[in-house]
């Protein structure tokens, strides 16, 4: 995670994991039973897309990686958002405080609107 925390520094955006998406990234992993380096193979595809993406916005933005709610535990999410921490604050609030999900990790830039899934 460090790694591509890293990496998006490099075109000022921030990452941003929910605890349900390490949760499933963490599973994928352990029936893999590859180790680190599946986890870094399951990062940079759930991680793709934004990755192309990011360094063509301008203004602050954060990657948001969540759980899929469909069917849940089985699959991450990677999401566009874009605003200051303060305005990444309020969506996480407003997506993932209900109860459903919780979350953690850094946060470097925030949500006036959202992208779109990555």
């Amino acid at each position: 995670v460090k790694q591509f925390r890293e990496l998006l520094a490099m075109d000022d955006a921030g990452l941003h994991i929910t605890e349900g998406a390490l949760q499933v990234i963490a599973k994928q992993a352990i029936a893999k039973g590859t180790g680190a380096r599946g986890l870094r193979q399951i990062m940079e595809r759930v991680l793709a897309d934004a990755l192309y993406q990011v360094p063509d916005v301008h203004g602050p933005v954060t990657v948001v990686v969540t759980e899929d709610t469909d069917p849940p535990g089985e699959a991450v999410t990677a999401i566009l958002v874009h605003g200051d921490e303060h305005e990444l604050k309020r969506f996480l609030d407003e997506h993932f405080h209900k109860g459903k999900d919780s979350y953690s990790t850094t946060i470097t830039a925030a949500p006036a609107a959202v992208e779109g899934a990555c």
